[in-house]
This record gives structure tokens, sequence and C-alpha cells, in this order.
């Protein structure tokens, strides 16, 4: 007896794009982990493996990473999707290009760094390290702070009239989960590898040509958005009774006339106290990744 065969489920366009940004986006976390250990390893040769040294260093990073991302998520909520995504190639080509000139930065300092290290004040010459660090990180840590809300900004924005806020959560969500593992797999291949068999530099070039795939991937999605998305972004209008609930501080309710009543200053209690909690975990986890 012949059975029929069902019929295999249709995948948008939309589903289609977002899995191949996936792709780029843990393309792009790998290569950010494997520049922190990079970096950290030609900065610690040049400036002293001490723990105030590593410390110094990662807290340039991170902050870094913190002053693209608060940059980054005032703007990217106006820009369209395909305007996101030519941002997002932007940000990741600039981080390639400050990879490859880092080396010769640092060689540049050297000199620098023997006059300091050469005086009687030792407190001097860790002031300079961090200075330094500041100097020499943050362009590229920036860009790629400066990633994540950009990439959210695309991907909460894409096919948007198609989807459930559910669905935008969970790919959000998902964003930041594929970045998370490209991250894990950078700095364990880079650590166990990627080093050993290729050098400083070979290891800076694989990292320069993931930067690469991601910026020239995130070019052909743009030119792949649909045309009303290229045009302007999926974005809810505003009009005269969504300004007025606004400025009252009530949220508007999607689909309806009627505005919720949610007070601002319990949204922004709210907000103020998940904020803390976060920056407390963040402290405690950089705090574990020096003395570990």
């Amino acid at each position: 007896m012949g059975g029929t065969i069902a019929p295999r489920p249709v995948v948008s366009q939309g589903v289609r794009l977002r899995r191949l940004f996936r792709i780029l986006y843990l393309l792009s976390g790998a290569a950010a982990l494997l520049y922190e250990v990079v970096w950290l390893r030609l900065l610690t040769l040049s400036m002293g493996h001490t723990s105030r040294a590593v410390g110094i260093l990662l807290a340039a990073f991170m902050g870094g990473l913190a002053v693209g991302a608060w940059t980054a998520g005032r703007s990217a909520s106006s820009m369209t999707p395909a305007r996101a995504l030519r941002a997002y190639a932007v940000l990741e080509a600039s981080i390639g290009t400050c990879a490859l000139i880092l080396p010769a930065l640092l060689a540049a300092v050297h000199p620098v760094l023997q006059w300091v290290y050469g005086g009687e004040n030792a407190g001097s010459f860790e002031v300079m390290i961090a200075l330094l660090a500041l100097l020499l990180l943050s362009v590229p840590t920036v860009a790629m702070g400066a990633t994540y809300p950009v990439a959210v900004r695309w991907i909460e924005g894409a096919d948007r009239s198609n989807r459930s806020e559910r669905s935008m959560a969970l790919d959000v969500g998902g964003l930041y989960a594929v970045n998370t593992v490209g991250a894990a797999l950078g700095a364990g291949l880079t650590g166990f590898a990627l080093l050993p068999l290729l050098g400083i530099r070979g290891t800076t070039i694989v990292g320069v040509l993931l930067n690469a795939a991601a910026a020239g991937g995130a070019l052909l999605l743009a030119k792949r958005q649909p045309a009303h998305e290229r045009a302007r972004g999926d974005v809810e209008p505003t009009t005269p009774e969504r300004s007025r609930s606004i400025a009252r501080g009530l949220r508007p309710a999607r689909g309806g006339t009627q505005p919720e009543a949610v007070p601002v200053a319990s949204r922004r209690v709210g907000l103020r106290i998940a904020a803390t909690a976060l920056g407390i975990s963040g402290c405690v986890a950089l705090v574990y990744q020096v003395t570990w």
C-alpha cells in the first residue's frame, strides 16, 4: 500500500534570512573572543603578566563593549532593517581593520612603556597601562558592543508584520545564544589550537576573515530585504492619541484605542532594579575571570 508523503512545510523568506543572520552573528561572537585572547596575550607580553595588568586590560575591553552597546542602543531604534544590516556590516569591517593595525600601534608605544617602566614610580607604570589599554582597545571594543543593539534592531524589525511578540522575543534570545556559543568556540579554539598552530599574527588573520564573512553576509542580506523594509522600517506609527498617552505616562495598547495604565515611575523603578542586578552580575563574572 502506498502512503502519501506529507508536504514539507514552506519556510518563508523572513525565516531563512533570520537563520542566515544567526550564522553570521555566531561568527562575530567567535571573532570577538578570539581577539580578546589574542589581545590579552599581546598586551600582557608588553605590559606585564600581573593580575593588575590583566584586570586593567579586561576593564578596558568590557568598558568599550558597554559604551558601544549604550551608544548604539540609543540610535538603532530609528534604523530601518536594511540600514541596520548595513550599519552592522560597517561595524564588523571596523573591528577587523582595527585588529590588523593593533600590533603596529602596540609596537609604536613600546618606547613609551620602556621609558615609564625605567622610572622609580611603579604607580605611573600602571596608570600608563590603563591609558594605553583604553586608547588601543577603545575603537574595536566599542564597535563590538554596538553590534548587538544593531543586530537586535534588524531581527525584531525584519518581517515584523508576520510575527508575534513571542516570536520576536525568541529571535532576540536566540541571537544572544548563538553569539555566546560562537564566543565559547572562539575562545576555546584560539587558546588550544589557533595560537599554538598559527601564532598571534595568523590567529588575527583568522579573526579578520570571520569579521569579513559577517560583514559581507550582512550586506548580501540587506540586498535581499523585501522592498518595503528597504524603504522604511516596519515600525508602529505614532498617532496623536499615542503621543498624548506617552506624555501622560501611559503605554498605548497595540491594536486598540485605549491605553494601558502603566505608570512611568513604576516602570523606571523596575528597569533600574533590573539594570542594577545585571551590573552586579557582570561585576562578579569579571572578578571570577581574573581570579580563575
